[in-house]
């Protein structure tokens, strides 16, 4: 890039905005093909392909000049520049940041933007290839099923792919809402049971749109770079950030909390009741969690079976148990003398866990978003 260039970039706004119905955006895109046009191959020649941003497309979301639009998938976006991925990146940030959205940067640089009045959440992720910058924007607000533009390369058109069904209720109604679950990723089935990456990766989003406005309680993605804790979540899986990032937070089981044994997260087996409260009540107590016994949950929640437990575990459950009405157990599983630590949980009961976070007096729930 030259030097002129670059300082037209930083005088000159870099954002073009997308607005339905505005003839000058769509003259802009229009006047250099390069902006909306890619050559793509299908084993019989070469076929242009337009490529146009839906009329739903919100004109808060700032687009980066110069780049070139190369898909949409549902209420993702992906473009590609030439220009360094930090400056796109550091643009971005500002750019999110005048309109209003409350920015989180994570360590591998993918930008997280809240809403909070309007429970609204958009995701950007870049990546490098070669002289390229790859990135992406999802955005909470759009139906995942918005009609991905390219044409058939044989000119008929191609059969409508089926978006995963959402059988939920409102608790999984709520995630999808704020852009916790992204329904063209995976299959959302109220009684169906959560797996523990599912799991950590609802965790770690919910918390950090209820709390986007406050760094201090927001947990931060691990980047790629990061060495990895467990054996079978690597660097590349896509759900790597999250359970890396909880890992390094010190919030679930790892080699780096002293847990030798915890060599394998497992991230494909089902969530049970032990790990939902494990993993949960750290996030609404903040605190040290003080020594417990199995006389105190005897005495508290009267379970029978609470000589299966870890006294790791009474501690979760006892501070669980003063939470009162905001206890998770309660919200979750309703009035119980068994607590069956290793029962498997329904999606449906992992989501109503996440509806609220905080402690006695101080607790914040999605409904208030």
């Amino acid at each position: 890039m030259s030097i002129s260039r670059y300082l037209l970039f930083l005088v000159l706004p870099i954002f073009i905005y997308g607005c339905s119905g505005n003839e000058a955006l769509q003259s802009r895109f229009a006047a250099d093909p390069s902006l909306t046009t890619e050559e793509q191959t299908n084993g019989q020649g070469e076929n242009n392909v337009t490529l146009t941003l839906p009329d739903d497309f919100p004109d808060d979301i700032p687009i980066y000049e110069g780049a070139q639009l190369t898909s949409i998938d549902g209420n993702t976006f992906t473009w590609t520049s030439t220009d360094p991925a930090n400056l796109i990146i550091d643009a971005y940030e500002r750019g999110l940041r005048a309109f209003d959205w409350q920015v989180e940067r994570g360590e591998d640089d993918s930008l997280v933007g809240v809403k909070e009045d309007e429970a609204v959440t958009v995701t950007m992720n870049f990546e490098i290839r070669g002289e390229e910058t790859i990135f992406s924007l999802t955005d909470s607000r759009l139906a995942s099923d918005t009609t991905n533009q390219e044409e058939s390369p044989s000119g008929d058109d191609e059969e409508e792919q089926e978006t995963p069904e959402v059988t939920s209720s409102e608790p999984l109604e709520q995630l999808v809402q704020v852009g916790v679950i992204e329904e063209g990723r995976e299959s959302v089935n109220g009684s169906q049971e959560i797996t523990r990456r599912q799991y950590a990766r609802w965790l770690v989003k919910t918390n950090n749109v209820i709390f986007g406005s406050n760094d201090g309680k927001s947990i931060r993605l691990a980047s790629a770079n990061s060495e990895a804790v467990f054996r079978d979540v690597a660097n590349d899986d896509p759900d790597f950030p999250y359970i890396q990032g909880l890992a390094n937070a010190g919030l679930i089981p790892s080699r780096l909390t002293n847990n030798p044994d915890a060599i394998a997260f497992n991230p494909d087996q089902p969530l049970t009741r032990e790990d939902l409260i494990l993993w949960k009540v750290p996030f609404d107590f903040r605190q040290s969690f003080p020594t417990t016994t199995l006389d105190n949950i005897r005495e508290t929640w009267g379970f029978q079976d609470a000589n299966q437990m870890s006294p790791e575990l009474w501690q979760k459950l006892y501070i669980d148990w003063q939470n009162g009405d905001n206890a998770n157990i309660r919200r979750t599983f309703g009035f119980t003398t068994l607590f069956q630590p290793q029962k498997t949980v329904t999606m449906e009961e992992a989501a109503i866990t996440l509806n609220r976070f905080g402690y006695q007096g101080d607790v914040r729930s999605l409904e208030q978003l």
